[in-house]
């Protein structure tokens, strides 16, 4: 993966910023999966979906519309539509790593789904275009091409109902997406959330 010079600047106060991330995961792997659910049952969520609260992302996005909140109680399944290339699958896996170590379950086929997407199909178009912030337009007045500047590094996700659907040109633009995915995660186990959200990177004037 090819990453510009703003990019790692980029990811550097990423990490900084959840620095506390992999301690957390370390407290979560020295307890087995059935300690975990066990521990955190009696205070699930109530609701799959709850109400949006303000999002807190490191660096925030200029274009980002909290949406609802969903529990990962049931887990989560990423999806990567075939062909998916290896490094978008590389990016995965460190997702998944990511939440496994916070007890959620990465395999739900009935979980909350992440879908993953690189852009050209029709279906990754529909998702940039949902992502602009265009409420007085219809679909007919949104583009559906991504703008040249933004593939390098950009990205765009949307809530679709059953979770996230994200889409980026290129692997630099996925993993990025997906570490914002990390951030949309909070709690851990059965207490664990997905704040959904519609994001565009970068915003483009």
């Amino acid at each position: 993966m090819s990453i510009s010079r703003s990019g790692l600047a980029l990811l550097a106060v990423w990490l900084i910023a959840t620095g506390t991330q992999p301690q957390r995961g370390a407290q979560a792997q020295t307890m087995g999966p059935q300690a975990r659910q066990a521990a955190t049952a009696s205070n699930a969520p109530a609701a799959a979906n709850l109400t949006a609260q303000p999002l807190k992302l490191i660096p925030m996005p200029r274009e980002v519309t909290p949406g609802a909140v969903q529990s990962l109680a049931g887990g989560v399944h990423i999806d990567c539509p075939s062909p998916c290339p290896a490094e978008d699958m590389a990016a995965i896996g460190d997702l998944k790593a990511f939440l496994a170590a916070d007890g959620i379950a990465t395999e739900a086929p009935a979980g909350t789904s992440i879908l993953v997407m690189r852009f050209g199909s029709s279906l990754s178009k529909a998702i940039y275009r949902d992502s602009l912030r265009q409420p007085n337009t219809g679909d007919a007045d949104r583009p559906l091409e991504m703008p040249e500047e933004m593939k390098a590094e950009g990205y765009a996700m949307i809530p679709d109902g059953k979770g996230l659907a994200l889409t980026a040109a290129t692997d630099s633009g996925i993993f990025y997406a997906l570490q914002t995915v990390k951030q949309l995660v909070t709690g851990s186990g059965a207490n664990a959330v997905l704040h959904t959200a519609t994001i565009r990177v970068p915003t483009l004037l």
